[in-house]
């Protein structure tokens, strides 16, 4: 799987404790429809929720946690340039 391999392998090891539902916010388009058709494949029963943004982008991320509340917060990217 091409970007984002590091999130990708955090969610599916989250999925193993069954949470009520795991966001997988990335950038890459390409790499949400892989891990969701590794869901799909795999972890069918598991409830996933897939959000495009940019973890720069302030206003994305702010309408993300005023949806959706998440409980606990991951960052996994592997390098990040914040201003």
């Amino acid at each position: 799987m091409q970007g984002g391999s590091i999130g990708a392998e955090l969610c599916r090891q989250l999925a193993t404790f069954g949470p009520a539902k795991l966001l997988l916010f990335e950038q890459s388009e390409y790499a949400l429809y892989a891990i969701e058709e590794w869901f799909r494949q795999h972890c069918p029963d598991c409830g996933i929720q897939t959000l495009a943004g940019d973890v720069k982008d302030e206003s994305r991320v702010e309408e993300v946690f005023a949806r959706y509340k998440p409980q606990l917060v991951f960052h996994a990217a592997a390098s990040s340039m914040y201003p």
